[in-house]
């Protein structure tokens, strides 16, 4: 079987959860199949592996212009030379220019989220990427989405046949024994918070607020940050609050320091309002790191009962489970323990195999 993945992703540079997920997919694919990927970057850090892995580079040359014009030229021409089984692209733009529709053979799409139909300023920007989300999925001849409820949202958004979807999860590559390096971590107990937080539905904000509160009985606290600077706006948040103190963060920190900044923690709090899967709570599962997050969208999916899972509107309950875990040693440690085994749920290997027979499924 033969697979082309059109790379926009590997061109970015960027090292994201998309890029992982490409990576660890065609990584763990069969050795019966032959993957494809096509870049405008040299293959180097961070690209996927495989014994038939066959890549079609084009450098990016200057003039621009004339960069896209050639690049539009030869992937069209990678694709017209050869035969595919299945496309599965990495994202909703294509190298070749291209719709998704004009693919000579059957095509995969993954959805991760409808965050940007849900949480848009109907700016022309994020119209325009809707538009070219909306035709990706519904030239596709199955979609793959990573939860039942961003399946749940993407039908709701698109009116996209049910038949058509599949949910297949994702994992982590964090584990327990990445934790046990000397990397840095704050000095004093602290409760963790992972990833973007400026979005609001990422309810930093709130967070904040409820932090500020939980000070007032637990004032030795820290809250530790891993992520990247905050915004003018929430800095003064922070000095009016009086936690300039009292919040610790790092940015662009290793897995192992991530592992290591999971596990000695006081717990993960993730009060997201909206996450198409949500990885952080599973990497703190896998470094035996109690959860709070969100009862709403997908988390409850990945957690189930082996975290703390409340109205993340609420600063009294964001209070209330953080002051459970500092006080409540046996209750933290149950949730420590459920957690390692939900974790078990989740596998790259897992994933793989699923979206292989996805691959069968359309190929035949």
């Amino acid at each position: 079987m033969r697979i082309v993945y059109d790379g926009l992703i590997f061109s970015t540079g960027h090292t994201g959860g998309i890029r992982r997920y490409f990576n660890n997919l065609i990584t763990r694919l069969p050795d019966s199949v032959e993957p494809w990927i096509t870049t405008n970057q040299p293959p180097g850090l961070h690209f996927p592996t495989h014994p038939n892995l066959k890549t079609r580079y084009w450098p990016r040359v200057r003039p621009r212009q004339l960069s896209a014009v050639l690049e539009r030229i030869y992937f069209r021409g990678v694709e017209w030379r050869n035969r595919f089984d299945v496309a599965h692209p990495t994202y909703f733009d294509l190298l070749n220019r291209r719709y998704f529709s004009e693919y000579r053979c059957p095509v995969v799409v993954t959805v991760y989220d409808m965050i940007s139909e849900f949480f848009s300023n109907g700016t022309a920007r994020e119209l325009a990427a809707t538009d070219r989300k909306r035709n990706a999925v519904m030239a596709a001849q199955r979609i793959i989405c990573i939860s039942h409820n961003t399946k749940r949202d993407l039908i709701e958004v698109f009116k996209v046949p049910e038949a058509n979807i599949r949910v297949v999860y994702l994992a982590t590559e964090l584990t327990l024994e990445m934790s046990t390096g000397f990397e840095p971590v704050p000095s004093r107990p602290y409760f963790l918070f992972v990833g973007s937080h400026a979005a609001s539905y990422k309810n930093f904000d709130r967070l904040l607020f409820s932090f500020a509160l939980l000070q007032r009985k637990h004032p030795g606290i820290v809250l530790c940050v891993a992520g990247p600077e905050f915004s003018p706006a929430q800095h003064v948040l922070i000095e009016s609050l009086k936690l300039t103190e009292h919040v610790q963060r790092y940015d662009g920190v290793s897995d192992r320091h991530l592992a290591r900044l999971y596990h000695q923690s006081v717990g993960l709090v993730y009060p997201s309002l909206y996450e198409g899967f949500g990885i952080p709570p599973l990497e703190a599962m896998a470094c035996e790191t109690a959860v709070i997050a969100s009862s709403g969208s997908s988390i409850p999916e990945v957690v189930q009962d082996a975290g703390i899972l409340i109205d993340t509107e609420s600063e009294e309950q964001l209070v209330a489970a953080m002051t459970r875990l500092l006080e409540d040693a046996a209750f933290r440690t149950d949730l420590i323990n459920r957690g390692r085994i939900q974790n078990q749920r989740f596998s790259w290997d897992l994933m793989a195999s699923e979206i292989y027979q996805i691959y069968c499924e359309v190929s035949n």
